[in-house]
């Protein structure tokens, strides 16, 4: 009879850990690994420059802009862009466009009256990524103090979801293992 209290229990378990994962599936793309001459977002008037970098994971169909010109498109989970600094020293932003599935909404599929299968499409979601490129004369120093890499961005410290819920239920089956092995032997 407790075995199948047990057995329901983590039955449940289960169940509302399958629901709630839909809610964490959602992939909000999240820049990294920049690269390029303009990774540190320095460059020279009227230089060529590069910057590099991925989404964090996320597959985008990806548009690129920087000072008034469009550049390189594509789709995957990094992007490369090649732009022309312009002559005038100022603050710019190279802005890249990034349009992904949002799988927040999602619902676990459902059968429908008459025995249709239901499931919630992904809504496709555009969010602009904006990377600071000051234009100036390599010569010239740093005028406002700032001694930081002047990207803007913060770095990608975070973990999985994924493997912690793994572990998490790991820890929820060992502990349910060793309590029914405790009471048997306790009734023997």
């Amino acid at each position: 009879m407790k075995l199948r209290l047990v057995g329901a229990a983590i039955a449940a378990l289960f169940l509302m850990i399958g629901a709630a994962g839909t809610a964490q599936a959602y992939d909000e793309p999240v820049p990294g690994n920049l690269g390029g001459s303009a990774a540190d977002g320095e460059v020279a008037p009227g230089a060529t420059f590069t910057l590099t970098g991925d989404f964090g994971g996320t597959y985008c169909d990806w548009t690129s802009a920087f000072a008034g010109s469009t550049g390189a498109s594509g789709s995957g989970t990094s992007f490369a862009v090649e732009f022309t600094a312009p002559e005038e020293e100022g603050d710019y932003a190279l802005t890249i466009s990034c349009t992904y599935e949002d799988n927040s909404d999602l619902s676990a599929p459902s059968i429908a009256p008459g025995g249709a299968l239901v499931v919630t499409p992904a809504a496709l979601q555009t969010k602009v990524l904006s990377f600071p490129i000051a234009v100036a004369d390599p010569g010239s120093g740093d005028s406002d103090g700032d001694t930081g890499s002047g990207s803007g961005v913060l770095p990608d410290t975070g973990g999985s979801n994924a493997e912690l819920l793994w572990i998490g239920l790991g820890l929820v089956a060992a502990g349910s293992v060793v309590t029914v092995a405790n009471q048997r032997r306790k009734r023997a």
